[in-house]
């Protein structure tokens, strides 16, 4: 039977939820959990039944072991500075409760708080509730022009019994203050469109909440094929949670509140759930592992919605790959260049024949190789010599100048996903241009990405002389 070995910094209520979650799951799966706390003050009661889950508490970590498979950094924000630099070294996985800490406020840089190679997780239960993970499985095929974010709430509702007054909520100081304290709404707003290449953000104090804290904060960002709009208060009477998508045919709206998804017909789709089932898919996310320590993929509620990327020990074991061959019709600076032919061979053959070098070398892996194009000219020529090759044809709405190139990759991870009825652990593209690639190239890349868990993109060099595809391809054709 396997142990788990872990550390909670702080048992408020959140840390509370996580140590109560942790221990159910651990008796799921049949594992051991031997949990520890680390307190400023013993004498300080706990919730009712959080002293039986605990194996020892400390308020020394010199008393404590010097190592665990887990640390939790769950007391308040301002502290989480000072925890991060105690528990330095010690813990195999860190999951720390939003936000981290405050840069501005601090002074410090995570670097000064992480040793390089820290697997850590940062808290965002936003991404697991039932209503996101809908609005993420629709996502690849709606092509949003803008996105609509509100979370509005009162801040002395929050915790019903308790002055809002002395909670770190109200106090900068404290890592108080909407801008810090409700950056879930970025979290989702990054998982969904990734970094804005703008962002115009006022924030401030105007309501006639006794706090010192910013309890209002509004952004615009800029996306390279949409606006968002972010609005952020601690004052709102009602509670308000949405996000709401523009697309060509119409408006898509997720309300975290109601755990709803209106579709532009006013359909309303319903995944209402218990609030804590978001936090049990967070706590299933970062225990992601098999009984013998590696990496296992998180078994979905509904297929293609949740993956697990963040594992506790062991390589990653990859079983599933997709290698993709994306291209354009157009192309001003260089007309047709994807057509064009090198060394007497078509451009496109290179890149696929390192990738069938590279297949042929993984007999244990199961690979598909797709091609994702707006140039019929192209597809034929690929379906001539590569007829294994799978055709995803690209919509007017991807074959633009301005299109990020990050945007045909999660189309076609979804479409292929869709069509394969599989999920991929990874995805290899390859670029046209790029005819000197050799397959050793390809076999670094998918090493490096085996090797090291904490990377999600790898941009691998080109090394070597590349002969071997070179002559491949004469020989071939």
């Amino acid at each position: 039977m396997r142990t788990i070995t872990a550390l909670f910094v702080g048992l408020g209520s959140i840390g509370t939820r996580h140590l109560k979650n942790l221990t159910n799951l651990c008796a799921d799966r049949g594992w051991t959990l031997q949990a520890d706390a680390l307190r400023s003050d013993l004498s300080r009661p706990l919730r009712d039944g959080v002293a039986a889950l605990l194996h020892a508490q400390y308020t020394d970590l010199a008393d404590a072991p010097a190592h665990y498979d887990m640390v939790f950094i769950t007391n308040p924000t301002s502290l989480h500075a000072d925890a991060l630099t105690r528990v330095r070294g010690r813990g195999g996985a860190l999951f720390i409760e939003k936000p981290i800490f405050s840069a501005e406020q601090t002074g410090l840089d995570l670097a000064d708080c992480l040793p390089a190679g820290q697997k850590a997780y940062v808290a965002a239960p936003m991404r697991w509730c039932g209503v996101m993970l809908a609005l993420k499985d629709r996502l690849p095929g709606l092509h949003p022009y803008c996105a609509r974010v509100i979370c509005s709430s009162y801040l002395p509702d929050w915790r019903p019994g308790v002055d809002y007054r002395t909670v770190y909520s109200a106090h900068k100081a404290m890592g108080g203050g909407v801008t810090i304290d409700l950056i879930h709404e970025w979290d989702y707003l990054v998982e969904l469109f990734g970094v804005p290449e703008q962002l115009y953000n006022f924030k401030g104090t105007y309501s006639d909440l006794e706090i010192d804290s910013d309890d209002l904060s509004v952004y615009i960002a800029r996306y390279p094929t949409l606006l968002a709009e972010v609005h952020l208060d601690y004052f709102g009477r009602g509670y308000r949670r949405s996000i709401e998508l523009f697309c060509h045919d119409g408006s898509y709206l997720a309300d975290f509140g109601a755990g709803t998804l209106t579709l532009p017909d006013g359909t309303v789709q319903h995944y209402e759930e218990d609030v804590n089932r978001r936090y049990e898919r967070e706590m299933e996310y970062f225990c992601g592992l098999r009984a013998d320590g590696q990496r296992r993929e998180l078994q979905p509620a509904r297929a293609g919605t949740e993956r697990a990327e963040t594992y506790l020990g062991g390589e990653r074991t990859m079983k599933r790959l997709l290698i993709t061959i994306c291209g354009r019709a157009g192309s001003k600076g260089f007309k047709n260049k994807n057509l064009k032919n090198f060394c007497g061979k078509p451009l496109v053959y290179y890149s696929l024949s390192a990738a069938e070098l590279f297949i042929k070398k993984h007999p244990e892996l199961e690979i598909d190789v797709a091609l994702n194009t707006d140039s019929e000219d192209l597809a034929r020529l690929v379906a001539a010599e590569y007829p294994e090759v799978i055709y995803l044809p690209r919509g007017a709405e991807l074959g633009g100048d301005r299109v990020p190139k990050v945007e045909v990759y999660k189309d076609s991870f979804a479409r292929m996903e869709a069509l394969a009825g599989k999920q991929y652990d990874a995805m290899i593209d390859l670029d046209i241009t790029s005819p000197l690639r050799t397959e050793q190239d390809i076999e670094n890349a998918f090493a490096k990405a085996q090797e090291r868990e904490d990377l999600q993109i790898i941009f691998q060099r080109l090394r070597g002389p590349p002969q071997s595809v070179v002559q491949y391809v004469q020989d071939r054709g």
